[in-house]
């Protein structure tokens, strides 16, 4: 039973208003993006040259302690999210 109040809970829950503003202030979301960046330029670049711009090691040492890094970045706390005044949206001081 508690399964499916946790499967209905989830699948009430909707985007919050402002999602593109938070999208782009997460710490997370910019690290994963950098991480993907990383691993494209190590994957075209060894396409092209059939090597490797450094030691495999530490792209694996890079890599892994990038993503290590993404989940510790949800404990940190993150400045507040200006948020956009609308008119009938008494929370929009906050």
């Amino acid at each position: 039973m508690r399964l499916i109040d946790n499967l209905r809970a989830a699948l009430e829950r909707r985007l919050i208003d402002d999602w593109w503003a938070v999208l782009k202030h997460a710490w997370t979301v910019r690290l994963a993006i950098f991480i993907a960046l990383i691993n494209g330029f190590a994957a075209v670049v060894y396409f092209i040259t059939a090597s490797l711009p450094v030691p495999p090691i530490w792209l694996i040492l890079l890599n892994g302690a990038l993503t290590t890094a993404v989940p510790l970045l949800r404990l940190i706390p993150q400045k507040k999210i200006p948020r956009k005044k609308t008119s009938g949206d008494p929370d929009a001081d906050r």
